[in-house]
């Protein structure tokens, strides 16, 4: 029943409920306490293999790495000589951080957190780091006035931020890698750019000048001459990683960077505003060229990003034989340079700061985190995120459990566990993990076909298209919107534009409702104004159309918007996926 319980990622309330529905003695009892007492026995066992099976996976990529790289003794031979003069191999591997409970945006206050390192060779689970803040076991004591006493299974380890788990977790990943004789020595890591991990996965410049390898004249410094910040953590004798970029995560990187510029261009003319188009289809262009040169040389990998805001702007002398325009298709709507140029000016600028040979060297590799993304959301299915059970090791065994099972299958963990608890597992038991296995494995090999990802493409992005189109048509009709406190007062944006302050001695009085700050009933500030008032008084409010009938009077084209006119306004090309040839749906 515990072992049921942790596999669908629940605990003693739902063991409890379940063995009252079968009608099963003491079920309240064990769901309160007994349950508890089980699962700290069986997980024991649970970490035990699931370490066994981790370890045996970083063998493997140790194996692969040594053979990617030419060497020709065998791992035996190489993990059996002295650790001193053993020869080094750098393993890649991608990193993110998971926590267990959702953030806003703006609040971080997850009280645990799991971090994955998959190798680069083998896409296994290689290393598994779990960080929570408190135990509940010593937090009784505490309160019960007792003093804390050292337990062995004391889930406690990290007593920082929850913005700060990621970067802790990493470096103390790497840093445990030369302690242990496990060959764990990162040489490479692939990682997203949200975390200040960068910072510190480097020599602590101190160290560095006491070691006479740095001089104090070569300390970093800001712009106004200050000292930067020694953040650095690693020891001389440790090797600081190279670091890539996830190519996904940049490119959202870079579309929020659109989206700021898209706000600023709002109010400007039509030939210098950004659209939602313009931002869907440079993404678009970018993943594109991304996917199809991480393996190519850097000079293609560099042509194919320039020829992104190139081709946009319908200049295709730098494209490939991708392009549309390039193969005899010039149906396609582009931007110019003759009548957007502003706009132009704009997007190099923004995407200037993403193309730089420094940015585009951390794009060009074959590596991405979609695998630890995927492993997060198999997390919550074994600890939810509406659920605590970072108080007590259950977390552990539980994200342990996630990782084994993503290494060696269903089944094979299972048969693992049985046998370190010298139990049989029943019939039904493993006839049901062989199918779980069986719809995982099948699901995955059909998601990775190549006509069933470009399927996925064309879904995703005619889906993107109708939605601009769809809102578009509706700002025209004057139709309700959403968005963060919109509903809290229309004319704020009026308000705030125009530096508007209602106490001002000189601020005008309106003839039609008696207020400062506007001077008639046709100012957007009036509260009598018609976009201010309901639907029904609006048109009322409006006054006498042809000779004093009350009511709007027809307007047959103002509201009439075909689909043409919103997608050249709104600039979205009816054909929105762009044939890029079968590189791009393969990948």
């Amino acid at each position: 029943m515990v072992l049921a319980m942790q596999a669908i990622g629940h605990a003693g309330r739902a063991a409890g409920t379940i063995l009252s529905f079968l009608d099963l003695p003491r079920s309240q009892a064990f769901a309160t306490n007994s349950f508890t007492a089980v699962e700290q026995k069986v997980g024991k066992v649970v970490r035990r293999v699931s370490d066994r099976i981790i370890a045996n996976a970083l063998k493997e990529e140790i194996i692969a790495t040594m053979k990617k790289n030419g060497m020709t003794m065998t791992y035996d031979e190489w993990i059996s000589m002295p650790k001193e003069t053993r020869p080094t191999v750098l393993l890649t591997v991608t990193l993110d951080m998971g926590w267990q409970k959702r953030s806003s945006g703006r609040l971080y206050d997850s009280l645990s957190g799991h971090c994955f390192a998959i190798g680069g060779e083998t896409k296994k689970i290689i290393k598994v780091f779990v960080a929570t803040k408190h135990c509940r076991a010593c937090e009784i004591r505490k309160k019960n006035g007792k003093d804390k006493v050292e337990h062995e299974d004391c889930p406690a380890n990290y007593e920082g931020s929850s913005k700060g788990m990621e970067s802790e977790a990493i470096v103390d990943m790497i840093r445990q890698g030369y302690k242990d004789d496990d060959g764990f020595i990162v040489g490479f890591v692939c990682m997203d750019d949200d975390a200040t991990t960068k910072s510190q996965l480097r020599h602590r410049w101190t160290d560095k000048i006491a070691n006479g390898t740095m001089s104090e004249a070569d300390w970093p410094r800001e712009l106004s001459g200050k000292k930067k910040a020694d953040k650095g953590k690693l020891d001389l004798h440790m090797h600081v990683p190279y670091i890539y970029a996830d190519p996904t995560h940049r490119k959202k990187v870079l579309r929020n960077a659109l989206y700021l510029l898209k706000e600023k261009t709002k109010s400007t003319e039509h030939d210098e505003r950004c659209t939602d188009g313009d931002i869907m289809k440079l993404a678009l262009y970018w993943g594109y060229a991304v996917k199809q040169n991480k393996n190519g040389t850097f000079d293609d990998f560099m042509l194919a990003i320039e020829a992104v805001l190139e081709h946009h702007f319908n200049n295709h002398d730098v494209c490939g034989k991708w392009c549309p325009v390039n193969k005899g298709n010039t149906t396609g709507k582009y931007r110019s340079k003759e009548i957007h140029g502003k706009l132009f000016a704009h997007l190099q600028t923004v995407m200037g700061k993403y193309t730089t040979e420094e940015k585009l060297r951390q794009l060009h590799h074959g590596y991405s985190t979609q695998g630890n993304e995927s492993m997060n959301q198999s997390v919550a299915s074994y600890a939810p995120k509406t659920k605590t059970y970072s108080t007590t090791m259950s977390l552990h065994n539980r994200v342990k459990m996630a990782g084994s099972i993503q290494i060696v299958g269903h089944v094979e963990f299972w048969k693992q566990v049985y046998n370190e608890l010298q139990m049989e597992m029943p019939k039904e038991t493993a006839s049901f993990h062989k199918y779980r296995q069986t719809v995982k494995r099948s699901g995955k090999l059909r998601t990775e076909q190549t006509a069933v990802k470009r399927q996925r493409t064309e879904k995703y992005h005619e889906k993107m298209k109708k939605a601009l189109v769809a809102d578009e048509r509706a700002k025209k009709k004057g139709m309700g919107t959403y968005g963060s406190g919109v509903g809290t007062s229309k004319s704020k944006k009026c308000l705030k534009s125009a530096n508007f302050d209602p106490e001002a001695p000189a601020a005008k009085r309106c003839s039609a409702c008696d207020r400062r700050g506007h001077s008639s009933l046709k100012s957007k500030l009036c509260p009598k104004h018609t976009e201010n008032l309901p639907r029904n008084e609006a048109s009322t409010a409006i006054g006498p159309v042809d000779g004093g009938s009350q009511g709007v009077s027809e307007q047959p084209a103002a509201n009439d918007h075909s689909t043409e006119q919103l997608e050249e306004n709104n600039f979205v090309e009816k054909d929105m996926v762009i044939d890029f040839g079968t590189v791009a749906a393969s990948d």
